[in-house]
């Protein structure tokens, strides 16, 4: 308990919510004092962003379209120079990135290098967040000391842990002899130290209504109707039972060219590797399949997890469109990954002999 901190025990008893705004608040508290933007903008070194003038505000909502981050920093001309986003589990919201990027090419006239959008997250979550952000702006992720760094047409973007951010902070506010700050970035680490656990947090209404059960099912239910609807498009024979764990379901089928694999919703992966509950696993894979898979990372599927026993294969979630749509989408998805498969190159063991995770 006590390297939780206060602020972590408040916060879990009353405002259990609130965890992003506290969060929020308590970063604005620290970078508004001496010393701490110049530490921001040296763990932000890769990036080249210039923090070097700009005051920091909360939530500073633009009129065009009315987009309110959770901190900006402005520079002498009032413009965002850098948009920071403090997350822990929620969903991007509409305007990020693409909102908040337009926002800032407005302001800086199309001067990509001048201005940075920055997410913070835990460490888990940096990776897949970085991933699906990646793929939304059509660009690569580059990696520098725990830093993701998009470059995009759009704007940067770059994904840091919270923790990263906290060491530099934390460094400096031991050069700068600032006990305040320090004590500040103590309980602001607590805070973050229970989200990064895969601890259970307090409860609220909205996390148990029905709505979340539905949707919880008809994803389940998508991953079933996938594996359907390439049975009677004559893409896949169903040789086996359905399986399940606590953090997987799924359907083993078999292509037409032999080979073997499962059909998944798989909640560990979501949450882990990529934003999305639908995944192919094909355990223990043949070297040329293992090969090509790999290949279609970035083409044909937006994350290959080589985990050793098994290749994971993550499937992007049509978003926008009816169900029918969904199911349409995901296998034809599925098709193009069998195809890259070699024939005849089927798995060397039964898929539900493997521990998917």
């Amino acid at each position: 308990m006590a390297e939780r901190g206060l602020l972590a025990h408040v916060v879990s008893k009353f405002a259990p919510s609130q965890w992003e705004n506290v969060a929020s608040e308590a970063l604005l508290y620290v970078l508004r004092r001496d010393g701490y933007s110049a530490a921001l903008e040296r763990v932000l070194q890769p990036t080249g962003v210039s923090l070097r003038g700009c005051r920091w505000r909360g939530q500073v909502t633009a009129a065009e379209d009315q987009s309110r981050p959770d901190l900006v920093a402005l520079d002498a001309q009032d413009r965002s120079r850098l948009i920071l986003e403090a997350k822990f589990w929620a969903l991007l919201t509409p305007n990020q990135p693409h909102g908040y990027l337009e926002r800032q090419a407005r302001e800086f006239d199309g001067e990509r290098d001048r201005r940075l959008l920055l997410f913070v997250a835990p460490e888990t979550r940096v990776e897949p967040l970085a991933a699906r952000l990646a793929a939304m702006l059509g660009s690569g992720v580059a990696r520098h000391n725990g830093l993701a760094v998009i470059e995009a047409d759009a704007g940067n973007v770059a994904v840091l842990s919270w923790g990263r951010l906290l060491d530099g902070l934390e460094e400096a506010a031991g050069r700068l002899e600032d006990s305040d700050g320090a004590e500040a970035l103590r309980q602001l680490r607590g805070l973050c130290t229970v989200n990064d656990r895969l601890e259970m947090l307090p409860l609220t209404s909205d996390d148990v209504d029905a709505v979340h059960a539905r949707r919880h099912l008809r994803l389940v239910s998508t991953a079933f109707a996938v594996a359907d609807r390439l049975k009677s498009d004559g893409l896949v024979t169903v040789p086996g039972s359905d399986s399940s764990s606590k953090d997987w379901v799924g359907r083993r089928l078999q292509s037409w060219h032999g080979a073997t694999f499962l059909m998944l919703f798989s909640s560990y992966r979501w949450a882990n590797d990529y934003p999305t509950p639908f995944w192919l696993s094909f355990p223990k894979p043949a070297p040329e399949v293992r090969q090509a898979l790999s290949r279609l990372e970035g083409e044909a599927v937006p994350k290959v997890v080589d985990a050793g026993s098994r290749v994971l294969v993550a499937l992007e979630t049509p978003l926008g469109v009816e169900h029918d749509e969904v199911v349409t989408r995901l296998a034809a998805n599925v098709a193009a990954v069998l195809r890259a498969v070699p024939a005849g190159s089927a798995s060397s063991s039964d898929p539900l002999d493997e521990t998917v995770t």
